[in-house]
């Protein structure tokens, strides 16, 4: 996906697309335990919201509350580590929003993620 400003153009580097979620997810930073949201997942990456700062660089564990559609809807939890990429300023509301780069999920987990992503393909387009 291509963006374009009128100076100058900015590419999509992701190889893998985003589908916007509203996933409630646990954050791991060392003894702290932070709740937060997350508004756009892909197999290599999550789009979160924090009350809290975290910096470039920071590796965190991170439990996802996915939703799987079956016979039953049931919430399955996937697991993985992570590196945050990106935070931005605190906005308005005092919280912030900020990009992590997957870094390591069992295979369990990612088979539970890939499943996730293929219904959120069927449900909407990428972000």
């Amino acid at each position: 996906m291509k963006k374009h400003n009128e100076d100058f153009e900015l590419v999509d580097r992701r190889l893998y697309p985003r589908f916007k979620v509203h996933y409630l997810a646990d954050v791991y930073l060392g003894n702290r335990n932070i709740y937060a949201t997350v508004v756009d997942i892909s197999e290599k990456g999550v789009g979160i919201i924090l009350p809290e700062r975290f910096y470039p660089g920071d590796e965190i564990e991170l439990r996802i509350r996915c939703c799987i559609e079956g016979g039953d809807e049931k919430k399955t939890d996937v697991r993985l580590s992570a590196r945050v990429v990106w935070i931005g300023e605190k906005n308005e509301k005092g919280i912030y929003t900020g990009g992590l780069e997957i870094v390591d999920i069992s295979e369990v987990d990612l088979d539970i993620l890939r499943l996730n992503i293929a219904q959120l393909a069927e449900d909407q387009p990428e972000t």
